[in-house]
């Protein structure tokens, strides 16, 4: 209950105050109390949209309407379900878990204290991090192995718990992909973009990298997914997904993951769910084991472009999760990447990245790399990619990078070119180095920062479900 106060206070409620509206979210957890905050909040946005200048902007304001009712459909579900709940396993509570309770308690104190020494702190969903154990290894006399395992499968578990008891009333699954385009705006005309399409800022997941790895020995052949959920929709954006039959063998010399995703760029205006659920495969499927499951909320919204790496110490293994933040950007999707002529005799790697007004010298994104081993599709000089979707800045540059390994597995020649972003069409583009030519296809599109905004568009009285309106509202809309 405290979750759902604290996440629909600081999401829909206090738009321009979100630290003000999580600090204020323990005062919401009387349900009357927060119904009375959405009255005045609701009452904000009635004035906005009176003032309203522009079509765009009352169209933006009523899409939030429409948020806060569906949050407060959520919630009240969530306050009935929980109540019961409470009810029905008080008298348990009561005789056993008073002891686990402060043993719990006392857990998330030394891990609080722990987590000061990580390099970039990485805030987990709330539902996951009230009974999180201490990151890394723990002693036998705090936890066995078998407790510390259990214990970060069971926090994950409640993560997806929670997600399903705030989304699934819409009969969304959990497993269910985002099915919004990375090309939505691409057939758009120059100068005639519609009102839903934004520039906002996003999160550029630039690589993934397992390192201190426990209780298994290199080389790993891994398989899962890792993805991100973000305001537009909240279903699941894999960054890298990987099936049993095709799974990648990490080495202590190579133990970077190898990214198929996103499959449309992650919009960062809000913070994003990142889920991490990785298995080492083995013999036979009884045989596998979990590495890593986790999820953490990702505070993107800093208000800068910049990289960072953050550090996720588990029970197995340890993450590092390099990131970019770009901001005011477009998602570029490259695609019809061909090698004319002869390929390159040992191989190929085919990499990317944003240039900012704040960065440089950005960290580069793989596209695609012979050396993973992993299947491949091509045809006629045709290059299936691994990884199409990358976000740009609408004043930077699109750097794209085609490199041959020589027979000892070093860079034998290299050619990049520097794209122009453009709000919506195609580019077409081409390189040249060691006798070879490259060229392929950009198309570049804008975004949405909420599917409702699509949802709309197939509307033929867009303003039919909204809630009874001020009259002084209903007269600017006729």
């Amino acid at each position: 209950m405290e979750d759902s106060a604290r996440a629909i206070s600081a999401t829909y409620l206090q738009d321009d105050q979100v630290d003000e509206a999580e600090a204020q979210a323990d005062c919401c957890l009387d349900l009357g109390t927060f119904c009375e905050q959405v009255r005045v909040q609701m009452e904000k946005v009635e004035l906005s949209l009176v003032s309203a200048d522009t079509e765009q902007e009352k169209r933006r304001l009523i899409s939030r309407l429409q948020s806060i009712v569906g949050t407060i459909t959520h919630f009240c579900a969530a306050y009935t379900a929980e109540t019961v709940e409470v009810a029905k396993t008080r008298e348990e509570k009561v005789e056993g878990e008073s002891v686990m309770s402060s043993h719990k308690f006392s857990t998330a104190t030394k891990e609080m204290e722990q987590e000061t020494s990580v390099t970039v702190r990485v805030q987990e969903d709330a539902a996951t991090n009230r009974e999180k154990p201490a990151t890394g290894t723990l002693s036998m006399s705090d936890h066995s192995d078998d407790d510390e395992y259990s214990y970060e499968e069971a926090a994950f578990a409640r993560f997806r718990a929670g997600w399903e008891r705030a989304h699934g009333d819409d009969k969304s699954i959990f497993e269910d992909l985002t099915l919004i385009s990375p090309m939505l705006f691409t057939h758009c005309t120059p100068g005639f973009m519609p009102i839903d399409a934004v520039i906002p800022k996003t999160v550029q997941v630039c690589s993934i990298k397992v390192t201190d790895l426990k209780h298994f020995n290199w080389p790993l052949q891994v398989y899962g997914v890792v993805a991100a959920r973000d305001a537009v929709d909240q279903r699941r954006n894999p960054i890298f997904l990987c099936p049993r039959d095709d799974c990648q063998i990490l080495s202590k010399s190579y133990p970077f993951l190898h990214l198929t995703g996103p499959v449309r760029a992650i919009v960062s205006e809000e913070p994003v769910d990142i889920e991490i659920q990785l298995v080492v495969k083995g013999t036979t499927t009884d045989e596998d084991r979990a590495l890593i499951s986790y999820a953490f909320l990702y505070e993107g919204n800093n208000g800068s472009a910049r990289v960072r790496t953050s550090t996720i110490e588990k029970y197995s293994c340890t993450l590092e999760l390099c990131t970019q933040q770009v901001i005011r950007s477009v998602q570029a999707t490259i695609f019809s990447l061909r090698i004319v002529n002869s390929m390159p005799e040992y191989g190929f790697k085919v990499l990317c990245s944003t240039r900012t007004q704040s960065v440089n010298e950005p960290p580069e994104v793989v596209l695609f790399d012979s050396k993973v081993g992993r299947k491949c599709a091509m045809k006629n000089g045709f290059l299936n990619l691994s990884r199409q979707v990358v976000s740009v800045e609408m004043r930077g540059k699109l750097k794209l990078t085609v490199q041959a390994y020589s027979e000892s597995g070093d860079v034998a020649a290299a050619s990049h070119v520097l794209v122009d972003p453009k709000r919506c069409n195609t580019t077409h583009h081409e390189l040249h180095f060691g006798g070879l030519k490259v060229d392929f296809t950009v198309a570049w599109s804008l975004l949405v920062d909420d599917e409702d905004a699509i949802l709309i568009n197939g509307m033929a009285d867009p303003f039919s479900l909204l809630p009874p309106m001020h009259p002084s509202i209903a007269s600017l809309l006729k």
